[in-house]
């Protein structure tokens, strides 16, 4: 857009919300040369991504949070290198038969290779469907894939049921939050894709510092902090404080539906110990089929040093999926859970926080391909929009902006 566009427009567009799909419509008018003004509730960018550093010198990241290095969006917003990234192993373990047992990549693990190929853990059958699966998730969607659940997929596919329950249930329930694997196949496939050609990682400083280094490139007079909107209009929106402010179009970066009801749940607690867990980099998944209440351990110092001050003291970040509904487990359940899981006493276990976050992502049987709503003439955008992860709501962002850019220019200037 010309700059005498930009100088006939006086109103901008109002973004609220500076989560990362808020931030990916503002940086993607910005790059259009639309003016905008994000309008954020709390003191500081990131949305659901937030990271609280402790007085004792411990970041905890506000639920269980990574981000898959290959997503095709991410070359749009981030400058990957600057993030530090500290990857996971490639891989997991698993806790089953009483004991935790590694699943390795072993193109990324090669030491692996051996011990993966003979390990009779998991059965040859599923690991070579595994590598078909793989070749199959670079190919294209057909329109059937997109019909079926992935669970369906999973069982159609000739995974045992033994490698569904014990692997590709806990790892996916981690990912998409729902037991159940009722989401389509055809996202499923896509995540598989990712999976294989990228990394699971988080910035060396936190997962905060993805939505910090998107905003490092916006005017801080387009940002306001410590501004809630209480109104929405068409081409105004009314904050908290009564002050009203117009724009020449609204867009709300968050999910409209306030019902918990319309969200997958997750619990989040931190722990930590002096004791010697030799899990290292590698997330470890609990199965549903064990009876305990705990879906994924990962001990985050051991992937980041950053996340904790004393070398010698291990963070464990411990997930539970069902948000509210698991309100009633104790501490010490979670902390006898632990000691199963390891093996070991643990007697330093110390709990330090908790995060219960019942809206952690939006509950989708299907991917949206338009990446936005539009209703009353208000822009609704963020990743319930197009699929529940980091890509789907810098997509949203992206295409949301670009639907504006398109209307204001087919639009007569003032």
């Amino acid at each position: 857009m010309s700059s005498s566009t930009q100088r006939s427009r006086i109103k901008p567009i109002i973004v609220v919300g500076s989560g990362l799909a808020g931030l990916a419509c503002a940086r993607t008018l910005q790059k259009l040369q639309i003016p905008f003004l994000i309008l954020e509730k709390e003191s500081e960018v990131g949305g659901k991504l937030k990271t609280l550093v402790t007085a004792e010198g411990f970041r905890l990241d506000h639920g269980f949070q990574v981000l898959l290095t290959s997503y095709p969006e991410l070359k749009n917003f981030l400058n990957l290198k600057d993030l530090k990234l500290k990857p996971f192993n490639s891989g997991s373990l698993i806790y089953v038969d009483g004991k935790v047992n590694r699943l390795a990549n072993p193109i990324l693990h090669p030491q692996f290779l051996l011990s993966e190929v003979f390990s009779s853990f998991i059965s040859f059958k599923d690991k070579a469907l595994t590598l078909k699966l793989i070749v199959v998730a670079q190919g294209g969607i057909s329109e059937e894939i997109k019909k079926i659940s992935t669970i369906d997929f999973l069982k159609n596919f000739g995974f045992s049921l033994r490698f569904i329950d014990i692997f590709w249930k806990p790892f996916l329930t981690g990912v998409f939050l729902d037991p159940k694997l009722s989401l389509t196949a055809d996202f499923f496939l896509f995540l598989i894709n990712q999976f294989s050609s990228g990394r699971v990682a988080v910035p060396e400083l936190g997962m905060q510092e993805i939505p910090r280094q998107m905003a490092q490139s916006i005017d801080p007079s387009s940002i306001r902090f410590n501004s809630a909107v209480s109104q929405f209009a068409a081409d105004h929106v009314v904050l908290a404080s009564g002050e009203k402010i117009f724009g020449e179009r609204i867009v709300v970066a968050h999910n409209p539906s306030k019902n918990s009801a319309d969200y997958h749940g997750v619990e989040n607690y931190y722990f930590t110990t002096a004791e010697n867990l030799t899990w290292g980099s590698w997330l470890v998944l609990v199965p549903a089929s064990t009876g305990l209440s705990i879906s994924t351990i990962a001990v985050m110092n051991s992937v980041s040093s950053a996340y904790s001050s004393k070398p010698n003291i291990k963070l464990l970040s411990v997930s539970i999926v069902g948000g509210g509904k698991l309100a009633s487990i104790s501490i010490e359940k979670i902390q006898n859970e632990l000691r199963k899981i390891s093996g070991l006493v643990l007697s330093d276990l110390k709990f330090i926080e908790k995060y219960q976050i019942t809206t952690a992502l939006p509950k989708l049987i299907s991917v949206n391909k338009s990446g936005y709503e539009i209703k009353n003439d208000i822009f609704y955008c963020g990743d319930w929009a197009v699929s529940p992860s980091t890509n789907g709501a810098l997509m949203s962002g992206r295409l949301v902006a670009e639907k504006i850019a398109a209307d204001l220019k087919n639009e007569p200037m003032i």
